[in-house]
């Protein structure tokens, strides 16, 4: 049989522990009448019921002795956290147990709001492909189209030939004025003879002069003759040089028969044929009556119309991309180098200038375009 000393510690330990019990019920998630059964329930189950209480009671005091331990809270803070009278930090700082974060549940996750990409904007327009450098060869003397050396398409290099026009009234004058020339040249060695002829005379009469073996009227004569050689030579010189400018006028005449590329580029159009006659360059009425077209395919750029409504926000710089109908399924990239002045009246338009990057191989000019540009926030 227990003794009283005995008795007397279970009766503390279980009011110990009872208390503590009281102080943790607000903790529980359910509410009392939840929790507890009604009396005639009590009265219903019977011993079962006594059974589990003096169970409980013998768990709690085996572990009493663990709980109690200094860093415990005191019934009245485990009271008053049960009750809600601290926060987390108090809680914290009156136990010195680290409280853990309030977990976020789903149903919160899923109220906060994604965020919404914002769209793009952007224009779009069409145009064509045009090129920067480009020359239009006409035959700069008439003549009769002899020989054609180059073909549509084929690339050429400044100075090239590029046909041949025969004209023999440029050949004739050629060589009327290289006769010429050499009769040129005959009258200056003439003239010079004349005046080294002069110059021994009056050397003469002058010594014979001093002598007094001639009169001084001889002397001034010879003087004259002397003088006059000299005149001769001056014009036969000039005479010379004239025969020489008729040369090389008569020389590029001829040279000019044979059509040569005034700049390096591709044939792009091609109305020369052999047989055709030719008008000189200063004789053309059209400026469509070229023989060929020689394009620098390097040079290309794009042209395209967009909406006036989109002016505001254009600037030099942007970026897009292009597609070329005759490439529809090789896109490439295009800048804006340029923006018309004006806009169309007629079309309500605005004309853009686009540098190519990395068109596709095979682009050629008046190639109809589709471009999209990204416009930048504004």
């Amino acid at each position: 049989m227990a003794s009283m000393g005995d008795l007397l510690a279970m009766n503390i330990q279980t009011d110990t522990h009872r208390n503590l019990a009281e102080a943790l019920t607000p903790l529980s998630a359910v509410t009392v009448s939840e929790a507890q059964p009604s009396f005639e329930d009590r009265q219903e189950r019977g011993p079962s019921w006594t059974l589990r209480i003096f169970l409980l009671l013998g768990l709690l005091a085996a572990g009493g002795a663990v709980l109690w331990r200094s860093d415990l809270p005191t019934l009245t803070t485990l009271r008053n956290w049960g009750e809600g009278l601290l926060d987390p930090a108090s809680q914290s700082a009156a136990t010195n147990v680290p409280v853990a974060p309030t977990p976020v549940s789903d149903t919160t996750a899923r109220i906060q709001p994604a965020p919404v990409p914002m769209p793009t904007a952007e224009i779009t327009g069409s145009g064509y492909v045009l090129v920067q450098d480009y020359a239009s060869v006409f035959a700069k003397y008439e003549g009769t189209i002899t020989d054609l050396l180059v073909a549509l398409g084929d690339p050429v290099t400044r100075g090239q030939p590029l046909a041949a026009v025969s004209d023999p009234g440029a050949q004739y004058a050629l060589k009327s004025a290289l006769i010429d020339q050499s009769l040129a040249q005959l009258r200056l060695e003439t003239k010079r003879i004349e005046v080294d002829q002069s110059e021994r005379d009056f050397d003469r009469l002058t010594s014979l002069l001093a002598k007094d073996a001639v009169s001084e009227r001889v002397t001034q004569d010879a003087a004259t003759a002397l003088s006059l050689a000299k005149t001769a030579l001056r014009q036969a010189e000039q005479d010379i040089h004239l025969a020489d400018l008729k040369v090389e006028i008569a020389q590029e005449h001829v040279d000019e028969l044979t059509i040569r590329a005034p700049v390096s580029g591709t044939i792009t159009q091609l109305n020369a044929r052999i047989g055709n006659s030719v008008l000189a360059r200063v004789d053309t009425i059209r400026d469509t009556d070229y023989l060929m077209v020689i394009t620098d395919t390097a040079s290309m750029y794009l042209d395209a119309e967009v909406a006036e409504t989109n002016v505001s926000r254009l600037r030099v710089g942007l970026t897009g991309e292009a597609v070329l109908d005759g490439f529809p399924d090789q896109p490439f990239e295009v800048r804006v180098v340029g923006i018309s002045p004006v806009v169309s009246a007629e079309r309500g338009t605005i004309s853009l200038r686009l540098e190519l990057d990395g068109p596709p191989d095979g682009i050629r000019p008046n190639m109809a375009a589709r471009i999209r540009i990204t416009l930048s926030d504004t």
